[in-house]
């Protein structure tokens, strides 16, 4: 059983003020914020820069190049507040993550997981 690090929240477009609630997926690992283009556009953010990214995925030992525009968002807190940050508008972040049903056998954990931690989402 995996269970992915997301949470849900509202992202601002800074100079417009429309928004859209948001999926967020953490990633610990990472050292920059993304945001995917279909976003971007339904937002209508402009680009204010462009950076070249050298990424290195899990299991390779090549650098592949990816040059990606840069642009301003504000997410939502918990404390209503809003915190701008740079993100780096790209074509995917992530493929279609399948959720299946929790065994039985697991569903004693779940449960205290549930009663434990606030999840963004249900466990089916």
């Amino acid at each position: 059983m995996v269970l992915m690090q997301t949470a849900t929240t509202d992202i601002l477009n800074p100079d417009s003020n429309a928004f859209e609630s948001t999926r967020l997926l953490l990633d610990s690992g990472s050292q920059r914020t993304y945001i995917t283009e279909r976003l971007a556009k339904k937002l209508g953010l402009v680009s204010d820069g462009e950076q070249q990214l050298k990424l290195v995925t899990f299991g390779s030992d090549k650098v592949k190049t990816v040059k990606t525009k840069t642009t301003k968002i504000c997410l939502k807190l918990n404390n209503v507040s809003y915190m701008l940050i740079t993100a780096n508008i790209v074509t995917t972040i992530s493929g279609t993550i399948q959720r299946k049903p929790v065994s039985s056998l697991l569903s004693a954990q779940m449960e205290h997981l549930e009663k434990s931690v606030e999840l963004a989402d249900t466990v089916p």
